[in-house]
């Protein structure tokens, strides 16, 4: 967590889904359950390969698109396109079945535990807005699964003709919930979506959960600004209205990732409470504890003592 650039609370909180909101069920967007077990068998470049050669194709999201039914037909030939280019030659109606599986499962998405809480909480606060490179189903799924109510305004690239980082986009969700660009922060975790929100002047917070897409290369981490894993970091960031961290005690839900302990070890924090450590053998959370320890930056999991309280009217 770093702490925050601006003395006056924003108006806006525009969110990101994948990486974000959400994380895709079974470890891929784009390729059903039932197809999973045969792409495993292949070397992970070769079907990153075949991914963004079938995705170049037929899975453009600046695409304009009005329908469940054209995604579908587009999911259908990107399906095509990246088994063929793998050796695997599917029969049609098996390709059909997981095109439609991805378009109509609203269950493809799982949202993180603690993004209905934050939404619910933000709720008069905040403007809020969705900010989504995505076709239809993105939607259609966020509704399902009780997050898209909570928005003020909700963009799909797929209905602006572009993606992030044009500055389309932003504009587009801007105009939406009637603010200004200095009136907004943008959370996302790509680096280069962030960059194109802060030279509009919006300022841009990176999610840096653990978001993991089978296959998917590891997104370039070169971001100077703010940066959080969680919700719960992110009002603290929000509601920070400055004044110095040095020798501050923080606490966490979830132990922060390497992107986090910079910031953290930056602003002079020096101990960390943490209640879960469940990532503690990914490499984000061994390199953190790396850079703490060097840092002398003394953490520790949070001692439940099991005592109630009971408030009383």
């Amino acid at each position: 967590m770093e702490k925050g650039n601006c003395d006056r609370a924003p108006k806006a909180l525009i969110l990101d889904c994948g990486g974000v909101l959400a994380y895709p069920t079974h470890g891929d967007w784009t390729f059903p359950p039932a197809m999973m077990e045969s792409l495993r068998a292949f070397p992970a470049r070769d079907v990153v390969i075949a991914r963004a050669r079938a995705a170049l194709e037929w899975l453009d999201e600046s695409e304009k698109l009005d329908s469940l039914e054209e995604e579908d037909g587009l999911r259908l030939g990107y399906l095509r396109a990246a088994t063929n280019d793998l050796g695997l030659y599917m029969e049609n109606e098996v390709l059909a079945q997981g095109a439609h599986w991805i378009t109509y499962t609203p269950e493809c998405y799982s949202l993180y535990e603690d993004v209905l809480p934050a939404l619910e909480a933000w709720q008069g606060k905040y403007r809020l807005g969705l900010l989504s490179n995505a076709m239809p189903s993105m939607k259609k799924a966020m509704e399902a699964l009780g997050a898209l109510q909570w928005f003020d305004a909700a963009i799909a690239s797929c209905e602006i003709g572009a993606i992030k980082p044009a500055h389309q986009m932003y504009e587009a969700i801007l105009a939406a919930l009637g603010v200004a660009p200095g009136e907004a922060v943008f959370v996302d975790d790509l680096p280069m979506n962030l960059e194109a929100a802060r030279a509009l002047g919006v300022r841009a917070v990176r999610m840096a959960r653990p978001f993991y897409l089978e296959w998917m290369p590891p997104q370039d981490g070169s971001w100077d600004g703010e940066c959080v894993s969680s919700f719960a970091e992110l009002n603290a960031i929000l509601n920070y209205r400055g004044g110095s961290l040095e020798g501050a005690k923080l606490y966490v839900s979830l132990f922060p990732c390497n992107e986090c302990a910079k910031a953290i070890i930056q602003a002079g924090i020096k101990t960390i409470v943490y209640d879960c450590d469940k990532y503690e053998h990914t490499p984000s959370v061994i390199a953190s504890k790396r850079m703490l320890d060097a840092a002398g930056v003394r953490y520790y999991k949070y001692n439940r003592s099991g005592k109630a309280i009971t408030l009383s009217v």
